[in-house]
């Protein structure tokens, strides 16, 4: 995956150590013993500057950072409104629903039938509700199809964001581990350079040691104490990126429970399997041909966009109504003759409520147009309505544009750019599993040299102790035993760290890796 190597890595967490824990102090009798292949430092009770620390597992961390990253947080979301995209690329199939209302207010003069000219204010106002429905099938069909295609690729992103989420929090906390084990190496050195300044002292009040040695075995000291406060912070800096992948509060001090680097054996599948096969099922490698596939159909739809019909269809149900005032009083026959003015079509007059007011009823195609004159001799107003009107229509609609040319060319582009990034993240993963596969062999091969290293600086040191106490040899023997047997344990440490996160490297970038992976680590 493209951010695996990111963030503080065990080879840097190292290097740290070994600028700051004393390679000058002495390893008392009792310490002398072999170690095993797991670096099994017994630690003092180390209290930090922050406080008493807060002991966590790997488990506990993985679990922690699940459900709290925001990174991974993101990638859910992003995964919902692909969801969303897909479910409105549906709805561009149905029909739409329009609603609409207007008022106006007309001043003027008219003539009727009934021949002379006559001054009308009047009102109207018109509602109408319509279902439309406008698309171009084939460009939605493949719009729809690459939105699909998004949604696949979201869900992919997601798993690949878990999947980083995991190796980075193995990562540190590996790291936390390696710097807690440099903490207690800084921590039994500085007691044995208190007791080789002990043993340095006593001899040369005895007469049988040198000054000098106690001069240089105090110096020794003190540099051992200052490089433990050096090993301390680079705990505190590692428990602090760790905490924050895992949204804690920084201030507090992670304690990893384990005080010692053990290996893992993790099982990362075939060792013969070709590599190329193995990054098949990096999800962030098909992450991206799923957006590549999504570009493709993008050009299609822009082509349909471009050159294929809209179908275009609409129902409508419309309705208008007014209020008018004429300038004198109506009789029954000139509002006879003015309603016959307004509409030639008007027929079927009748009495209703017993001459009350007479009913026009014009019938037509979808139409009935009504004119309703109440209170004829006393009232000056009259209302004129349309009871209600539809329409009906289908076409096919062509539009080509410029902008339309454009866009083609720009998807085009987009499709291009999107298929090299498939194809570069096929490569990265490519590299990142062989490379993976040359870590675990070269880091298990190195474990076994620097158990060897180990066992022979421990002998050296022994011999060189002992050399020194029946004045044989001179200090700096026991110093340049010390740096050397503190060096072997640093290295095994960093190597079996090295194997750890090589094998779970390998996982992500094979896309395999989850935190179920971890639940056990049995030691070598």
């Amino acid at each position: 995956m493209n951010s695996i190597a990111n963030g503080l890595g065990a080879t840097s967490i190292l290097a740290c150590l070994l600028f700051s824990i004393s390679l000058s102090a002495e390893e008392t009798p009792a310490s002398s013993t072999t170690l095993p292949p797991s670096i099994q430092v017994e630690p003092d009770e180390v209290m930090m500057s922050e406080g008493v620390a807060e002991p966590i597992d790997l488990n506990t961390a993985l679990a922690l950072a699940l459900e709290g990253n925001i990174d991974f947080a993101l990638a859910q979301a992003n995964e919902a409104a692909a969801k969303i995209r897909v479910s409105g690329g549906k709805s561009a199939f149905l029909p739409g629903l329009e609603a609409d209302a207007g008022f106006s207010i007309a001043e003027g003069t008219v003539q009727g039938s009934f021949g002379d000219f006559r001054d009308i204010d009047a009102q109207g106002h018109r509602v109408g509700v319509a279902l439309t429905y406008g698309v171009n099938i084939g460009e939605q069909v493949k719009e729809l199809a690459a939105l699909r295609k998004e949604l696949d690729a979201a869900v992919f992103n997601t798993l690949a964001a878990e999947q980083r989420l995991i190796f980075r929090v193995v990562e540190l906390y590996e790291n936390l581990v390696l710097s807690k084990v440099g903490v207690n190496i800084a921590s039994q050195l500085v007691s044995d350079a208190e007791s080789f300044e002990h043993i340095a002292r006593v001899r040369a009040e005895a007469g049988v040691g040198l000054g000098a040695d106690v001069a240089r075995a105090e110096a020794n000291a003190a540099a051992s104490k200052s490089r433990l406060e050096e090993a301390r912070e680079v705990w505190r800096q590692t428990s602090i990126r760790l905490a924050t992948v895992l949204r804690r509060d920084p201030s507090v001090l992670l304690d990893p429970r384990e005080s010692a680097s053990q290996e893992w054996r993790i099982a990362t599948g075939d060792e013969n399997e070709n590599p190329a096969a193995m990054t098949e099922r990096r999800p962030d490698v098909a992450a991206a041909r799923q957006e590549a596939r999504a570009a493709s159909d993008r050009v299609l739809a822009a082509r349909w966009d471009l050159f294929g019909p809209r179908l275009v269809a609409e129902a409508r149900l419309s309705g208008v109504g007014g209020r008018g005032e004429p300038s004198r009083r109506d009789t029954p026959e000139v509002l006879s003759d003015a309603v016959g003015g307004f509409d030639r079509a008007a027929r079927n007059w009748g009495s209703v409520l017993a001459g009350a007011a007479p009913l026009s009823s014009a019938a037509g195609s979808f139409t009935e147009t009504f004119y309703d004159y109440r209170d004829l001799f006393r009232d000056r107003h009259q209302d004129v309505g349309l009871a209600g009107r539809t329409d009906l229509s289908i076409g096919l609609m062509w539009s080509i544009s410029f902008a339309k040319r454009d866009r083609l060319r720009e998807v085009k582009i987009a499709e291009e750019r999107a298929q090299l990034r498939a194809e570069q993240l096929e490569e990265i993963a490519l590299g990142e599993v062989r490379s993976a596969q040359s870590a675990i062999e070269s880091s298990s091969a190195r474990i076994g040299f620097a158990e060897n290293e180990l066992e022979a600086a421990e002998t050296n040191h022994r011999i060189a102790l002992t050399r020194y106490r029946e004045g044989v040899a001179i200090a700096l023997e026991v110093l340049d035993a010390q740096q050397a047997i503190a060096q072997a344990r640093l290295n095994l440490a960093r190597y079996v760290i090295d194997f750890n996160l090589a094998q779970a490297r390998l996982l992500a970038s094979a896309g395999l890796i989850d935190d179920s992976d971890f639940v056990h680590q049995p030691a070598s």
